[in-house]
């Protein structure tokens, strides 16, 4: 997300004091929308586009476009109210490789 458009969804979300972002998990794609929320004391939650996407099958959603994916999320999150996710602060978002560090490296089999 550039800065202009993180300025652009800032500005957006100000018109909507009682929004809460929701946004697919990607690989990380969605982290500039995510920090901008935060930033912002906006409420956001990232969901797991697998569920996402089972949760449009069962719906008989099988295309993908742009506003059928925004309109299958946001029957999602009708449904299912996702908390919003925790900010830069939360333990939950250390960056994978220090909570691999603090594992223990599995012991290799003899022989």
């Amino acid at each position: 997300m550039t800065p202009p458009a993180t300025r652009k969804l800032r500005k957006l979300l100000r018109a909507h004091p009682a929004a809460q972002l929701v946004c697919e998990a990607t690989g990380g794609y969605e982290q500039p929308a995510v920090r901008a929320c935060h930033a912002a004391s906006v409420p956001v939650s990232v969901v797991e586009a697998g569920r996402v996407r089972h949760y449009a099958r069962a719906h008989g959603r099988r295309a993908k476009t742009d506003p059928i994916d925004a309109a299958v999320l946001s029957a999602y999150v009708r449904a299912f109210q996702p908390a919003p996710t925790g900010g830069p602060h939360c333990p939950a978002k250390r960056p994978r490789r220090m909570v691999r560090a603090a594992r223990p490296t599995p012991a290799k089999p003899p022989g």
